[in-house]
Formats: structure tokens, C-alpha cells, sequence
């Protein structure tokens, strides 16, 4: 399964150029004297965040396939090594919500994998940056309850979004559940 030369562009170009602009801007911002203690924190943490998304999305490079499925496991690049089914705990269908600027709430579909190997799990790229993530998802849930977004934190360690795929969604499901079952799938 494979990503569109666009997505490798936002993934390694675009990605990275937001979060560096955010904190430059937020270095920008203490020249406003007052105003940067609202400022520099806040732009800064967006940046960092932002930052920390791209670290992992830039250690696919330029490579197009973003998962392997077939008889031996699966693999993504930010998998070690290809997962063979028999090392694999689960695999989950992840309906997380987000925030998508203007479109104000979405949800973003994700096949979940989740190994069998606990320290596995727990050096999966992205781990480490989830706190200060899940600081800001938990201050806009207590501030917004109906806005309910998704814990990252709750969610497997490795997976494949829909929208980082070319192909239809259904179809890495489809491939998948030759396997193994996939826990959270809907027949429609």
C-alpha cells in the first residue's frame, strides 16, 4: 500500500516547515515584550508538537509503501522489522477523533496493530512526544466535553491511517483479514 507523491511531500517538506515556522515564530513573538508570555508558549507548543509528528513521518523518506501485507506479517516503516502474524496481538480498526481546522471535528480511520511484545510497544516512534499531546487533547476536552477527541495514548502503538493510503481503505482490511480478524470492522 502505497502513499501519493503529495503525501511524501507534506510528510517530509510541509510538515517539517510548519512546525519550524511556529517556533519561529514563537522566537519572533518574544520581541513583543507582554504579549509573548500568551504567545511564545502557546505557538511553541503547537510547534513542538507539530515537530514531533514530523520527526516520525520524515523516517520514511521518500519511499512510496507505507505497509506490506501479506502471508509472512505486516510491516510499516515504523515497525522494526515485519510483524509475523503470530506476533501480532491484535489488529483494531481505530476511529479516532481530531481536529481538522475550519471542518472543526473529524475522524480519522486507522488500522491498528498491536504487538505482542510489550517493549515493542513501547519504542514505537511517536511514544515519547504523546504527553505534551495528550495535555492539550485532555485541557480541550474538560474545556469542550462534546468535542470528545480520541487519546492517543488508547489507541495501538503502530498503524496505518486511510488517508495516508492511495488505495481504498477497505481494501487493506480486506488484504488483512486473509490473516488475521481485525477487531472493529463493519460489514455495510
Amino acid at each position: 500500500f502505497a502513499r501519493s507523491p503529495m503525501r511524501i511531500l507534506v510528510d517530509l517538506v510541509l510538515a517539517p516547515l510548519g512546525a519550524v515556522g511556529f517556533l519561529g515564530f514563537a522566537v519572533a513573538s518574544l520581541a513583543l515584550g507582554p504579549m509573548a508570555l500568551i504567545s511564545v508558549p502557546i505557538v511553541g507548543f503547537f510547534g513542538f508538537i507539530m515537530l514531533s509528528g514530523a520527526a516520525v513521518t520524515m523516517r520514511r523518506g521518500v519511499r512510496r509503501a507505507v505497509a506490506e501485507v501479506g502471508p509472512d506479517g505486516i510491516w510499516t516503516p515504523e515497525l522494526p522489522h515485519r510483524l509475523a502474524w503470530a506476533e501480532i496481538d491484535r489488529l483494531e480498526v481505530e476511529d479516532a477523533v481530531g481536529t481538522a481546522g475550519e471542518q472543526g471535528l473529524v475522524v480519522y480511520r486507522r488500522l491498528g496493530i498491536w504487538p505482542r511484545e510489550t517493549s515493542l510497544a513501547e519504542r514505537a516512534p511517536g511514544r515519547r512526544a504523546m504527553g505534551p499531546a495528550r495535555f492539550f487533547l485532555r485541557l480541550i476536552n474538560s474545556l469542550r466535553p462534546s468535542a470528545g477527541l480520541s487519546d492517543p495514548s488508547r489507541m495501538a502503538p503502530f498503524g496505518i491511517q486511510a488517508y495516508e493510503i492511495e488505495q481504498d481503505f477497505g481494501e487493506l482490511l480486506r488484504s488483512a483479514e486473509r490473516y488475521a480478524e481485525i477487531v472493529g470492522v463493519t460489514r455495510g
